[in-house]
């Protein structure tokens, strides 16, 4: 039972590598956190067609309490096939890979949105949304 597990050289480099760009992806959300640049791409980028109050859809949900919701489950809103089925839990992670690619990330969404290029704003706007 008690047996160890041996992982060659290339597997180990493999594993460390994928952690570190695990770390490396989270890690600027939340050490570049700026609410105030956050709070400005919300009104410039999402306010148009979502909002912050609980059960408050626009043409997009509502997105109060977005951490760790699973995706196309706010209640009271009709979403797409393709978000409802995606299987994701929204975090910073997720949500930040998604404002960079929406089409890309979830194949099949109908939000039309061309996603946030600028690293920084992404990470600001993340962490306005989805705050520690």
């Amino acid at each position: 039972m008690d047996r160890a597990i041996a992982i060659s050289g290339r597997s180990w480099r493999a594993c460390v590598l994928a952690l570190g760009l695990t770390l490396a992806g989270i890690a600027p959300v939340a050490a570049d956190c700026d609410t105030t640049r956050g709070g400005e791409a919300f009104a410039t980028k999402c306010a148009v067609c979502h909002s912050l109050e609980a059960g408050r859809h626009l043409a997009g949900p509502s997105l109060q309490g977005l951490a760790r919701r699973a995706a196309g489950t706010a209640p009271g809103f009709n979403f797409s096939a393709a978000m409802s089925a995606s299987g994701i839990e929204w975090n910073a992670a997720t949500l930040a890979a998604f404002l960079a690619s929406p089409q890309t990330y979830i194949r099949g969404t109908v939000m039309p949105f061309g996603g946030i290029r600028n690293p920084a704003e992404r990470s600001a706007l993340v962490c306005y949304l989805i705050p520690g």
